[in-house]
Formats: structure tokens, sequence, C-alpha cells
């Protein structure tokens, strides 16, 4: 059973693409995981000033 994931970019669905690894649930570097790549992407996300916000669904984060 493949999973897959898609992203919206500006209002637009990108086209679905499949997820190739992940870790097993309950494994204990998820958090550690998890937590190291969203640091990384906030980052990137405050350096772009063009960037003025980011939705969730219909929520502003």
């Amino acid at each position: 059973l493949k999973s897959y994931d898609l992203i919206i970019l500006n209002g637009e669905k990108l086209k679905a693409f499949p997820l190739k690894s992940g870790t097993r649930q309950g494994c204990s570097l998820s958090p550690l995981l998890f937590n190291l790549v969203l640091e990384i992407l906030a980052r990137a996300i405050r350096q772009r000033k063009e960037i003025k916000e980011i939705r969730e669904t219909n929520n502003i984060v």
C-alpha cells in the first residue's frame, strides 16, 4: 500500500507524489526528526521576505 501526499502552493494543488520513506509508528526518533526538519523549514521561511502568510486549509498560521 503506497502513501501519497500533495502540496498546495499559492492556492494551486501540485501533482501528488508518493512518500518513499518514513519512520515506523512509535519510533523514538520520529519526534526528533520532525523537530529537526521543522526548525530548518522555519528558518528558511523566516529568511524569505516575500512570504507573507502560510495557510493551513482555511486558517492563517
